[in-house]
């Protein structure tokens, strides 16, 4: 992704890197399943257990294609901000491109690997997760195919 592509310039309050590197170090301090709902409704409750106010979902507007987003959470404390999208080996594009358009301290936890920030995120981090067993992923993939009939 070209840097030009979202707001990479945003330099981040003392406030909002406390908030950030605190919301990183919770999250990447607990091993978590390895499923992307299960990842966010844990870091939610870990953040919200640790002073944390997190709004999940958070909607932001001005995406290239013309439409809007939603990011994983955006989280507050001591009027500091963090931006978290969860992704999960390797950030995503669009991920990348909704984080550009907030001003917070921006962050890409990747569901077991580790990674390096790239130009406009502030810290990529390794959320350890539990390897599902077969029967999890069996009972996953059912689950999934249930939601998209």
């Amino acid at each position: 992704m070209d840097d030009k592509e979202y707001n990479v310039v945003f330099v981040p309050s003392q406030a909002d890197i406390s908030a950030g590197e605190e919301a990183g170090k919770l999250i990447k301090s607990h091993r978590l399943p390895d499923f992307a709902a299960a990842v966010h409704a844990a870091a939610i409750q870990i953040l919200e257990k640790n002073g944390f106010t997190v709004i999940p979902e958070f909607p932001v507007y001005g995406l290239k294609n013309g439409r809007s987003g939603r990011l994983d959470l955006v989280c507050t404390k001591n009027g500091g901000r963090a931006a978290i999208e969860i992704d999960a080996r390797k950030p995503r594009r669009r991920s990348l491109e909704k984080l550009g358009l907030i001003d917070a301290y921006r962050i890409v936890g990747l569901r077991g690997v580790s990674g390096s920030p790239t130009a406009g995120i502030h810290a990529v981090i390794n959320i350890p997760v539990e390897i599902a067993s077969e029967a999890a992923r069996q009972d996953r993939k059912t689950v999934n195919r249930k939601h998209h009939d």
